[in-house]
């Protein structure tokens, strides 16, 4: 590839309500852990996930999840009012180390580390970056509308530049859908998995074994969370 085989990457997000300190009242079931719906299974999950379907899967992890707003005010989307304030026991900050698969186009054990915030992202900072590090060049991703690009996040722009290190250029790389512009949205990367799934190739689309893979790997955070609390 144009950035030649990975040696690194760093992803920094936030996301996942639209504010750090504030829920609507359809989604007070966020901050309880034992729901099992939440911004570290829902939110971060998605991106954990695409993130892996891009470099591969993410071994040896070390995480550090932290609750940084234990008290949340719930807002009535309706009114725009605050009507009442609870308390929550899920994780809202996320932090992973963790060392990439080998590949042919990823050097094995590269590491990895990924930091997501729930809410806000900092001012003026893109809700998103995403950096690759390779041999030949560094790939870096902004998501100037969210960390969600696998739904339907992006209606606005992905930019995406590459600094070629033999040309010390840095170029931009243009985000496409594949011929699917003329679909809205959310629609685009749904047909790409109907599409997918109708091609009936084994691995072109994520499966329930996918799922559950990926679902062990997040309760293992959870886990290590929960037991640092004790």
């Amino acid at each position: 590839g144009r950035i030649g085989k990975v040696l690194s990457s760093e992803v920094r997000a936030a996301g996942g309500t639209a504010s750090r300190d504030t829920i609507p009242i359809g989604l007070k079931y966020f901050a309880d852990l034992k729901v099992g719906g939440n911004v570290v299974t829902i939110g971060f999950g998605h991106m954990f996930d695409y993130v892996q379907h891009v470099l591969g899967d993410i071994n040896n992890i070390q995480s550090r999840l932290q609750i940084r707003h234990p008290t949340l005010k719930v807002r009535d989307p309706s009114s725009g009012t605050i009507v009442d304030s609870i308390q929550s026991d899920v994780p809202d900050f996320i932090h992973i180390m963790g060392g990439l698969s080998g590949s042919d186009t990823v050097t094995a054990d590269a590491t990895i580390h990924i930091s997501f915030a729930r809410g806000q992202s900092v001012k003026d900072e893109p809700p998103l970056v995403w950096y690759i590090q390779g041999t030949k060049g560094d790939l870096r991703l902004i998501g100037s509308d969210g960390p969600a690009i696998q739904a339907m996040a992006h209606g606005k722009p992905i930019n995406i530049t590459v600094h070629d290190f033999e040309t010390d250029q840095v170029q931009q790389v243009e985000w496409g859908w594949d011929a699917r512009e003329d679909l809205p949205v959310s629609s685009r990367t749904v047909g790409a998995v109907y599409e997918a799934y109708a091609s009936g190739v084994k691995g072109a689309y994520p499966d329930f074994d996918h799922a559950l893979k990926r679902h062990k790997q997040l309760h293992e955070m959870l886990d290590t969370f929960l037991a640092r609390k004790i």
